[in-house]
Parts: C-alpha cells; structure tokens; sequence
C-alpha cells in the first residue's frame, strides 16, 4: 500500500501527531507535489509546513482550526466516527512560487483532555475563485490572539474519554505518544514583553524578524522563547501556538 501510495502524483499523504507536532509518515509524493523532500517534514514537523505557509493565510487557517478544536471538544465524545479537519491556504515551492493547496485530515484518536492526537490525511493543489480569501495582515492577527481573553486568562477544558476508533487499530508502527497535560484551571503568567512575542511568534515571525520588529537583540528573543516554551510546559513552537491558543480562547 506505501508504494502506491508514494507513487500518487496529485496528492501527499501524511501521518501526524498533533500533541507533539511531528510528522509519523509523509509521503514521496510531496516532492512532485510541493517540491519539497520528506525530509524537512519529519525534521521540523510543524513549523516547516508554517515556513512555507503564506503570511496572509496563516492568522485564519489556525482560527479555523482552533474553531474545530471547540467543536470537537463538544462532540467526539458522543460521536464514535470519524471526524475531519479540511482548511485551504497557499504555500511556496523551492522556487517561491506560491499555489493553492487543499489539506484534509481525519482525526482517528484523541487525548483524554479531547484534544487530537493522530490524524491520517492528504495535500492536493486545487483552484481559488479570486477574492475568496482575504489577506489578513499581523496586526489583525495580534488582535484576534489577545483580545480573547477571558478575564481570568484561563480556559476550562471538559475532560472526555479518549475516543478510540476502530480503523486506527491496523496502524501498527505507531509509539506511545505524550500528551499535553492541559489541567482545567491552568494559569500561565507572562510578562508584557513575553506577550509582544508571543503575538509575533503566532504570526510566523522569525526570531530575527521578532528582534528587528522590537529592536532587541535575536539572543533576547531567542531566551525569552525558551522561557515562554517552559511557562506553557511545551516542546516547540507548534505546541506553544497550540496551546496559548487553547488557553486564550483565539477566536
């Protein structure tokens, strides 16, 4: 089945683990595809598809899917099947040419805070209707991220039951997977500069770009990161984005 389908031209399969932001599988196809090896996928994860993701696109592919998140958390505990995530945005090849993409994914399970955990899905080119999308520029993003806050900062998270689905039990080659302990009444506390790069981070700033846009030195940014990544008890930057989108409540 793996040589058929890394033999598909018009569309990349993947395996991801959403709680740690890793890509289990990733198809040959996605160099004819994207022109882009595997390899950056497995590397970086999440923060290469972000890389190559158009700064325009990004503030609304995560509302819709932080928007799915609530959904979900409301329903995968009473609905045994399978449920997907669908959004559409462009990305750049090696060439910087940008393009349209579809990326469709089928949630098989969830931590038991009913968050998603793997999904099985795939990449295709498809054609936009101009004008469909607007751009959304940094500044829109900051405030769509911070002010959402509820007053006390925290978000209560209704503990479900993992779901497990009947189909993900014939993927064999998967490990045992940590999840991100989100506790209902979790208070993080950051400070008026941690926050201004937070925001920039969830706009895909580099830390150069965050230094120049602060006038601060890349080092700084680079040790405030660490620090934000130890408050929020995360990994990398695609699970600080996730969770400090939870928490927040981004809209």
């Amino acid at each position: 089945m793996l040589q058929k389908i890394n033999q598909l031209e018009e569309v990349a399969v993947y395996l991801i683990d959403y709680s740690t932001g890793r890509f289990l599988y990733m198809s040959n196809s996605v160099h004819h595809l994207l022109g882009y090896s595997p390899g950056p996928f497995y590397e970086k994860g999440l923060d290469f598809l972000y890389s190559i993701m158009h700064p325009g696109d990004y503030p609304r592919v995560l509302r819709e899917y932080v928007r799915r998140l609530h959904r979900l958390e409301e329903t995968q505990a009473k609905e045994q099947r399978l449920h997907f995530i669908s959004t559409e945005f462009r990305v750049k090849n090696e060439k910087h040419d940008w393009f349209w993409v579809e990326n469709t994914g089928a949630i098989l399970d969830f931590t038991a805070y009913g968050q998603p955990q793997n999904s099985l899905g795939f990449i295709k080119k498809i054609e936009i209707r101009q004008g469909k999308y607007q751009d959304t520029n940094r500044a829109e993003a900051r405030k769509i991220l911070f002010n959402n806050i509820p007053p006390n900062g925290l978000s209560k998270l209704t503990e479900h039951r993992k779901l497990f689905v009947e189909e993900a039990r014939n993927i064999t080659h998967l490990q045992p997977l940590t999840d991100i302990s989100m506790a209902s009444e979790e208070k993080i506390n950051i400070s008026p500069r941690e926050k201004e790069i937070l925001q920039l981070i969830a706009n895909g700033y580099s830390a150069r770009e965050i230094a120049g846009h602060l006038f601060i030195s890349e080092a700084t940014v680079v040790s405030h990161r660490k620090n934000l990544l130890i408050k929020f008890k995360v990994k990398n930057t695609a699970e600080l984005i996730k969770k400090a989108s939870k928490l927040f409540w981004l809209e």
